[in-house]
């Protein structure tokens, strides 16, 4: 395996690679949100894992935050194109999550 077809399966796992990620990416794929709102949508997930996973996904460019002129400002998240783009992944992985328990 050379380094580009290694890259093209690692670096795309490192940005989705654990569930709470994905369930965030799952809940913006339905539009932009406040951060009690996705709290709200990922059932577990305590405010330090959101704010880091969000964090990290802003970094790597799948949402962005747009900060409200309100006082005090109103933060939502959304995806960007890139953050979109996981969306069908989302959806094969569901896909497949649900044909394993189902046969299991």
């Amino acid at each position: 395996m050379d380094t580009e077809d290694y890259n093209s399966i690692v670096k795309p796992i490192e940005l989705i690679g654990d569930p709470w990620t994905l369930l965030i990416i799952k809940s913006l794929l339905s539009g932009p949100k406040r951060f009690n709102e996705l709290k709200n949508e990922v059932p577990g997930i305590n405010n330090r894992t959101l704010s880091a996973r969000l964090k990290s996904l802003a970094i790597d460019g799948a949402i962005q935050r747009q900060v409200g002129l309100e006082n005090p400002p109103a933060v939502k998240y959304y995806l960007t194109p890139l953050g979109k783009g996981i969306g069908p992944i989302l959806k094969a992985i569901e896909n497949f999550g649900n044909k394993f328990i189902n046969e299991s």
